[in-house]
């Protein structure tokens, strides 16, 4: 697999998200975030089905899995939602999850 294609909707969640973090955290962390989000979407033409079905995956006709994504020191995680088509890893939605307790 070679090809990964992004939805709109989550290419708008990643400038979203990016935005956020530039504002509430910092320029830099923002720009360090956004560079490994589409690194780690990249690692996904290697071997797409080693991330687990997400629960949104439910009764869907196709299977979604997921790939969880954050920054080291910053309780600040996402989850790549994406589904294979045709050798295609399709990406679709950057979600962020629940923030953890850092200790």
């Amino acid at each position: 697999m070679d090809k990964i294609q992004i939805a709109a909707q989550a290419l708008v969640q990643a400038d979203e998200a990016h935005s956020w973090l530039s504002e509430h955290l910092s320029k830099e962390v923002a720009e360090t975030w956004y560079g490994e989000l589409f690194k780690q979407i990249g690692t996904l033409t290697l071997f797409p089905t080693r991330c687990p079905v997400a629960p949104e995956s439910g009764g869907s006709s196709e299977v979604v899995r997921e790939l969880a994504f954050g920054i080291r020191r910053h309780p600040h995680n996402y989850r790549i939602l994406f589904v294979v088509r045709d050798e295609v890893v399709v990406i679709l939605h950057v979600h962020r999850t629940s923030p953890r307790v850092v200790d």
